[in-house]
């Protein structure tokens, strides 16, 4: 995450945390080891914190 600069604060949920970054990048990190669990490169950048709801990610994107 070192390129990545992280623009609103962590979704967090019982097992993992969350960050969107400025260059439309989501990543996931395990709560307890702090490991990386996957990132995804999303079209659009965010403009608000990503939301956790029964399992899914929601983020509100530029359009």
């Amino acid at each position: 995450m070192k390129d990545h600069r992280i623009i609103r604060p962590a979704a967090l949920t019982r097992d993992g945390v969350y960050f969107a970054t400025d260059d439309g990048m989501l990543f996931a990190f395990d709560r307890k080891t702090g490991k990386e669990l996957w990132r995804i490169k999303l079209a659009k950048r965010f403009m608000a914190s990503p939301i956790i709801s029964n399992e899914v990610i929601y983020i509100a994107g530029s359009d």
